[in-house]
């Protein structure tokens, strides 16, 4: 079977901060060659390429070693994309990755009543690589909270990035016109 997804579109295969367990419930059924790569929750800084493959799930770690290198097993790239290119067309196991699990679940992880939206109060550009630029108005999925005043959210685009809390409103899914205040801690 062909490969069926672009690795440079990082966001149609990179998840984040997921644990095993919710890699596993993503790829569990799947057709062989499902992935997906997110951050290790063991080794800080190293990836995990999660793949359906011979009834099963299975996790590769992915090194990152200094700046721009990525090593699996004894393959070594300077890229993600590079090391997903090469996956393609040699076998990891029983399988060569075919396809994110993003797009078989039709581009969305998460259900929209279980998602949480806000609403951009103004623009952001962003400041480092990880970082989400929005413009005021924007509304964005949040996909995770593994900081206070830094989320992990998704645009319209798809695109997925790191925003600062104070700059957004929670707003409801079935109602973007209608936000509601946003609590932080004090």
């Amino acid at each position: 079977m062909a490969a069926n997804f672009d690795a440079e579109d990082r966001s149609s295969w990179y998840l984040g901060r997921l644990r095993r367990d919710e890699a596993v419930s993503l790829l569990q059924g799947q057709r062989h060659g499902t992935f997906l790569v997110r951050d290790s929750t063991t080794m800080p800084g190293d990836y995990v390429l999660s793949v359906s493959e011979n009834s099963k799930v299975s996790h590769y770690i992915i090194n990152s070693r200094q700046p721009g290198r990525f090593r699996i097993g004894d393959q070594e790239f300077e890229h993600l994309a590079g090391l997903l290119e090469f996956y393609k067309i040699h076998y990891l196991d029983t399988t060569t990755l075919i396809e994110p699990v993003a797009s078989r679940a039709g581009g969305s992880l998460a259900r929209a009543e279980e998602a949480a939206f806000v609403r951009a109060l103004f623009d952001f550009v962003g400041n480092d690589e990880e970082d989400l630029p929005f413009r005021k108005g924007d509304v964005l999925r949040i996909l995770d909270k593994p900081e206070d005043q830094w989320w992990n959210a998704e645009n319209g685009d798809g695109r997925r990035g790191m925003i600062p809390v104070p700059y957004v409103e929670k707003c409801r899914p079935n109602s973007v016109s209608a936000p509601s205040p946003l609590l932080l801690p004090s």
